[in-house]
């Protein structure tokens, strides 16, 4: 007798533990399963987080290209239409709206003469330093600070490149330049300093103009050279002879490249190098 309840104590005490073990294995399960929805949420809170703000940085990148690309483009055909089509090439030319006849200021805080990429290094540089600072670049081109590099490598190669720094609402007004609470920048185009007063600070301009200063940069950069032997040559042949610089000078070879059978490219420097490469990509010379 004694034998049998101890037996039925020992089989009640295995159902008990059984019974316990199956209550605490289903808390254990419900409680990782709350874990694990718990976990989900929060990691697909953040895995959208992490999506929105990826896609706002595109989105900002985007617009901040088609901004840049909407000043000048050069849209290339691609390589089927060139074969299929008698005209080569399309070329699009998007230039900026060429401003209204520019009134000089007489006086400037900072004068930076030349428009290209020094000087408009020159002048973040300086607004850096002086948010209030007025600075007039003064450039012999009809366009804005842009880069050239582009000119004799991307454009060639069918891409499209916005080549200026800045939209066009970036500069100021040269004449409402001085009278700028918070400072500003200005271009003035296709104007050309021929001399310096360095003693009294003036600048003279090939219109006759005079431009008072405190502080002056020179960034004009470098300029090809043509050889006596063009220079002194007939007409005929000094029509053939192109240097290369500038914008259009670009849109001049670009266009000659696709009317003429060969082109001999004088100088072996980056610049030559660039533009053979370039030139044998787009046609068969």
């Amino acid at each position: 007798l004694n034998l049998k309840l101890v037996s039925q104590q020992q089989h009640i005490r295995c159902l008990c533990n059984t019974e316990s073990h199956r209550n605490t294995h289903h808390s254990g399960h419900d409680k990782q399963q709350h874990d694990n929805r718990g976990f989900s949420k929060s990691s697909w809170m953040m895995v959208a987080g992490a999506g929105l703000f990826s896609y706002s940085v595109w989105k900002a990148r985007h617009q901040l290209q088609d901004l840049r690309n909407q000043f000048i483009v050069f849209a290339l055909d691609d390589e089927k239409d060139k074969e299929s089509s008698t005209d080569k090439t399309k070329e699009k030319v998007q230039e900026p709206t060429p401003l209204k006849e520019q009134v000089i200021p007489s006086y400037v805080p900072y004068l930076l003469i030349g428009a290209g990429t020094a000087s408009h290094s020159a002048m973040r540089a300086i607004r850096l330093r002086d948010h209030k600072a007025q600075v007039l670049i003064v450039g012999d081109e009809d366009n804005n600070p842009y880069s050239r590099p582009p000119l004799s490598k991307e454009l060639w190669y069918g891409e499209q490149t916005g080549i200026f720094y800045d939209p066009n609402d970036f500069y100021g007004i040269p004449e409402d330049l001085p009278s700028t609470k918070y400072g500003g920048v200005a271009v003035l185009q296709n104007r050309k300093v021929i001399k310096l007063n360095t003693e009294d600070r003036i600048a003279f301009l090939d219109n006759g103009s005079e431009i008072k200063y405190d502080k002056c940069l020179i960034a004009t950069g470098g300029r090809p050279k043509n050889l006596p032997v063009f220079e002194n040559a007939s007409k005929a042949v000094q029509s053939r002879v192109h240097l290369f610089r500038n914008i259009n000078d670009f849109v001049r070879l670009h266009t000659i490249a696709h009317t003429r059978k060969s082109i001999a490219i004088i100088g072996g420097g980056f610049l030559g190098s660039e533009l053979a490469c370039g030139l044998a990509h787009r046609g068969k010379f």
